[in-house]
């Protein structure tokens, strides 16, 4: 299906399907809110047909490039580098293929009868189990088995390990809030360059940018009382992810999330040149928008990845 990846920090990336037509804009009319001074409140829509997407500015007053260049309808191609703003946008077609392996662990809430050597030689596998805390602290310890088979340092590991705690701790905690009988998806890839984990709940999602406000906003220890007595994950538990690994993805809803770890400083290099921010129009007169401002803050992303807009 094609998708758009929204570059919210260097980071951290929001990933959405154009599934139906999508209208981005500064204005809360807007399908998908873009918190940027320089878009316009309804600034572009993107169109599914037969497959293809098609994007329309709507006349907005700064413009839409697609790479480098100002257009007003443009037939989308993969690997397009859209900017309304500031804000850098990828369009991408990649299909997501099956894993190479699925275990499926629903009927079981350990992984004692299965060979951890085996798993963590596994270069593409994916665990179907059931909300349990056991299964998914074993899964972490695994995947830090995983990881030693890497090139990665002692450090970067033990970092590693801490974001997908937080990941898988998401879902079980806040997607299904314990609830033993849905089901979570963990998938490990390990290619030459990079690591990539893949966790998703059945929850109806989160806002995770306003969680991340509450965790800038909440010292450590009132933080971690908090995401205890909402059964949620805190916004430093998301700060935490994005300080351990080198990029962070979230789908639409927040019940996806995606953690990438670099093997190679050629590939960080590689995906610095085609992320979402890696292409800019060059520089020109630019407009306020037609509309007055929004009222909106920034917050200081801890990550020292650059700012990060606040939920509205």
């Amino acid at each position: 299906m094609p998708k758009i990846k929204i570059q919210i920090t260097r980071n951290l990336v929001q990933v959405i399907d154009i599934d139906r037509p999508i209208t981005l804009g500064r204005g809360k009319e807007a399908d998908l809110v873009i918190l940027d001074q320089l878009v316009s409140r309804r600034h572009v829509t993107l169109t599914s047909m037969d497959g293809s997407v098609v994007l329309e500015d709507l006349d907005s007053a700064n413009g839409t490039f697609v790479n480098k260049v100002r257009v007003h309808s443009q037939l989308l191609e993969h690997g397009d580098r859209i900017e309304i703003g500031k804000t850098q946008i990828l369009y991408s077609t990649e299909e997501r293929e099956m894993p190479l392996r699925m275990v499926d662990l629903t009927g079981t809430e350990t992984l004692a009868d299965y060979d951890p050597e085996e798993l963590a030689s596994e270069p593409d596998i994916q665990y179907k189990f059931l909300t349990v805390d056991e299964i998914a602290r074993e899964l972490v310890v695994l995947s830090g088995r995983m990881l030693r088979k890497t090139s990665l340092a002692e450090e970067a590991i033990a970092q590693f390990e801490i974001g997908m705690g937080e990941a898988i701790g998401n879902a079980v905690r806040h997607g299904h809030k314990y609830q033993k009988d849905k089901i979570i998806k963990y998938r490990w890839t390990r290619t030459p360059d990079r690591v990539l984990v893949r966790v998703e709940d059945t929850g109806p999602g989160f806002d995770y940018r306003a969680a991340i406000q509450k965790g800038l906003e909440l010292d450590a220890a009132s933080a971690a009382r908090k995401r205890h007595a909402e059964g949620g994950m805190g916004g430093l538990g998301i700060l935490m992810m994005l300080r351990c690994v080198d990029r962070v993805e979230y789908n639409r809803l927040g019940n996806e999330v995606t953690l990438t770890k670099f093997l190679t400083d050629s590939a960080r290099q590689d995906e610095d040149d085609t992320s979402p921010g890696a292409l800019r129009p060059e520089p020109g007169p630019a407009t306020t928008a037609e509309e007055p401002p929004l009222d909106e803050t920034y917050l200081a992303d801890l990550t020292r990845e650059g700012d990060l807009p606040a939920a509205e």
